[in-house]
């Protein structure tokens, strides 16, 4: 069964329908400023030498669990014109 044909949110080789697979566009790294810092390291995420304000450069898996727990937003600025 091709993934479309699936019904949505069926599960495709231990994954979600429609989740890309590390090494897809989505796992390319993610440039955030970090809106809070309350240690060095946040959820596995090592922020040392790090600040409020500061763009920083990630994984797209740690990037995206640093946005949902409301620690960081993505820098859209240096995206301006790439589409």
């Amino acid at each position: 069964m091709r993934d479309h044909d699936r019904p949505h949110g069926a599960r495709v080789e231990g994954r979600h329908a429609g989740q890309e697979k590390a090494g897809d566009d989505n796992e390319r790294p993610m440039e955030l400023r970090l809106t809070r810092k309350l240690a060095e390291v946040i959820d596995g995420v090592d922020l040392k030498g790090r600040a409020v304000g500061d763009i920083v450069k990630l994984p797209a898996s740690e990037a995206r669990l640093l946005i949902a727990e409301g620690w960081a937003v993505e820098d859209t600025k240096g995206r301006q014109g790439t589409d």
